[in-house]
């Protein structure tokens, strides 16, 4: 019967890894699920995960000066403007339930600092009997502000809302500067183009 030994166990890692060895105690490794490509880094420090969203996904900055960094977790010498929008490439989640968008080869935003979105270019039109409330990007309600009943409006971008336990996420459309109407008052969407510049 053969003894595995550490130095075994860790060259057998190495091997089956097939990846880039970031430290002692470091394997990555690569898994295709769903036509999403993910990669998993584990490290002592921060173990990362990496997913690639789908098309159209891009990041509003929302703070006066964004910084950015490197997927090692460097801080890079660039930052973002408030107000700019950027492609996202990826996802990226540590293990201390931070995220961050990927915006360029390897410069990362912080999730805190903008808001994830889909560009979707229609007309959304309110349903309720009443007039709808307006939200901000984080779904706070904005007081004294909300659009009239039956009427129709134009959008651009959308936010998905994944509530725990929900089967389907709740989406809310821009129709202002930062002025969000939730799918639950709104009838009907009508599709324009699904592409819009970053």
């Amino acid at each position: 019967m053969n003894k595995f030994t550490k130095s075994m166990i860790l060259g057998l890692l190495f091997t089956v890894g097939s990846g880039t060895i970031l430290s002692n105690n470091v394997l990555a490794a690569s898994d295709n699920n769903d036509d999403q490509s993910t990669t998993v880094v584990s490290t002592q420090v921060s173990p990362i995960k990496t997913i690639t969203p789908t098309e159209n996904k891009a990041v509003q900055v929302t703070v006066p000066t964004a910084k950015l960094y490197s997927k090692a977790g460097k801080l890079s010498n660039r930052g973002l403007g408030n107000g700019t929008s950027w492609r996202v490439g990826s996802e990226l989640f540590r293990n201390d339930d931070s995220t961050y968008f990927q915006v360029s080869t390897d410069e990362y935003l912080p999730a805190s600092d903008g808001y994830l979105y889909d560009t979707y270019k229609g007309i959304a039109k309110v349903s309720t009997s009443t007039p709808a409330p307006l939200y901000d990007h984080n779904f706070n309600k904005i007081s004294g502000r909300n659009v009239a009943s039956g009427s129709s409006w134009q959008t651009d971008r959308s936010i998905a809302v994944y509530s725990p336990g929900a089967v389907s996420p709740m989406h809310y459309y821009r129709v202002a500067t930062d002025e969000w109407i939730s799918s639950e008052t709104v009838d009907s969407l009508t599709y324009l183009n699904s592409m819009t510049p970053y």
